[in-house]
């Protein structure tokens, strides 16, 4: 199997999404070059949980609008990309591995953070794609549910 990249891509506003300016077409170009991704992890800062680490398992994750005040036509938008249930279940128990406490969540769909930048990234919405959850009260040198002495 050959990695593929990690990326860090800010997101920026939900509105972003409507947009066709450098930034959205630099995303459109990144993307065009992924040639031979099987599957897309994100972790979204907008979905952070207390308690373990959730990881999106659902076969067709919904689009969640999580934000308010936009033009109708964000809402109207859809990221209809399919889950990756079975990547799903290896991510958990790399995590699990690795002492993250990390558990399946049917019921997550893709919030702005994930489907936002995938939208310009993976137009086709064809990649199979998963969500990581952040921990709530996690640091940069300890998370909060991993054991202090491990």
């Amino acid at each position: 199997m050959t990695p593929a990249p990690v990326l860090f891509i800010s997101h920026g506003a939900p509105s972003v999404a409507l947009q066709d300016n450098a930034y959205t077409r630099a995303l459109r170009s990144y993307g065009e070059r992924l040639s031979g991704i099987s599957a897309a992890i994100v972790v979204s800062a907008h979905w952070e949980e207390d308690g373990p680490v959730r990881v999106t398992t659902s076969h067709s994750p919904a689009t969640i609008h999580d934000f308010g005040g936009f033009p109708d036509a964000l809402y109207q938008m859809r990221y209809p990309a399919p889950g990756a249930p079975e990547l799903a279940a290896e991510v958990t128990r790399l995590l699990s591995a690795c002492r993250i406490e990390a558990q399946a969540d049917v019921e997550r769909g893709f919030d702005h953070g994930v489907w936002v930048p995938l939208r310009f990234l993976r137009p086709d919405a064809t990649t199979p794609t998963l969500a990581v959850s952040l921990p709530v009260r996690a640091t940069p040198s300890q998370p909060s549910n991993v054991p202090k002495n491990g």
